[in-house]
């Protein structure tokens, strides 16, 4: 499989291109930098600089291609300006929508984000019930997350109307490796991050759920929560609800320590099943 990774020069994308080549795939990176690591040159053929805000440099660039994965554009709040934050992501995601189905690939896997559906949580604004599902009304709370909520419209739009298939992966907060020094950080005050609902995940799951959703006999448009099996605390997911979000409906009993943010649609859609826990990492 020909598959092409945006962003694929950046501190994931370059975890996830290794991942995928790994396992057999034929991966050309395209980003606006050059890539992590090796000689000048030893990319040639393996990576190109690409303005994906250019639509026929990026059509170009997907010519006989089997699949993109877009991990390109700003990842977080805070990291541009609101305004540039909301035009880049949106520019460059209908581009990559645009230049594939123009270019004949038939697959397309994007980042999207769990905030989406309303996160920084707290007081005043809390989701509507847990766990935390794909269905939930989208009530994004910032530019970034307005701008994947856009993607998530142009998704269904592509699928329908030209007929490609879509995946857009809902990442939660990443951990790269030697990154697992936070957690017990966190475990000092549990409040700190019910912002996101105490969602994490190791950047090696991230990789092997964009491998799933690649291979996964699927059509149409779809829309899949990517986390960890469990929450980032060392108490009980029912009683930690309990604490950090009192009052909200449970829609279901909450098992052990599983996390708050559904990922069972993905399992059951792309067979995805996270490997890796800050538990097997941190004493």
């Amino acid at each position: 499989m020909r598959v092409v990774v945006t962003g694929g020069a950046g501190r994931s994308g370059t975890v996830i291109a290794a991942h995928l080549r790994s396992a057999g795939a034929d991966v050309l990176t395209v980003d606006l930098v050059a890539p992590r690591g090796g000689d000048p040159g030893s990319d040639i053929g393996s990576h190109l600089f690409v303005d994906l805000g250019d639509l026929g440099e990026t059509v170009e660039a997907f010519r006989g291609v089997d699949a993109v994965l877009h991990m390109a554009g700003v990842w977080a709040q805070g990291v541009r300006t609101p305004t540039v934050t909301f035009q880049v992501n949106v520019r460059t995601a209908f581009n990559v929508f645009e230049a594939a189905a123009i270019a004949g690939v038939k697959r397309v896997i994007w980042a999207s984000t769990q905030a989406v559906t309303g996160n920084p949580w707290g007081p005043g604004n809390f989701p509507e019930h847990l766990p935390i599902e794909e269905s939930l009304a989208a009530r994004p709370r910032g530019t970034y997350a307005l701008s994947k909520h856009v993607g998530e419209q142009i998704g269904p739009y592509f699928a329908e109307v030209r007929n490609l298939e879509v995946v857009g992966l809902r990442l939660a907060w990443m951990i790269h490796e030697g990154g697992w020094d936070v957690v017990p950080m966190w475990q000092e005050n549990p409040l700190s991050r019910r912002f996101n609902a105490f969602v994490y995940v190791d950047v090696r799951d991230v990789a092997a759920a964009c491998a799933a959703a690649l291979e996964a006999p699927l059509s149409g448009s779809h829309v899949l929560n990517i986390g960890a099996a469990d929450t980032c605390m060392d108490i009980p997911s029912a009683e930690l609800a309990a604490l950090a979000f009192e009052g909200v409906p449970l829609r279901r009993p909450l098992d052990g320590y599983e996390t708050l943010v559904s990922i069972r649609a993905a399992r059951e859609l792309i067979g995805y099943r996270p490997r890796f826990s800050w538990r097997d990492h941190v004493p």
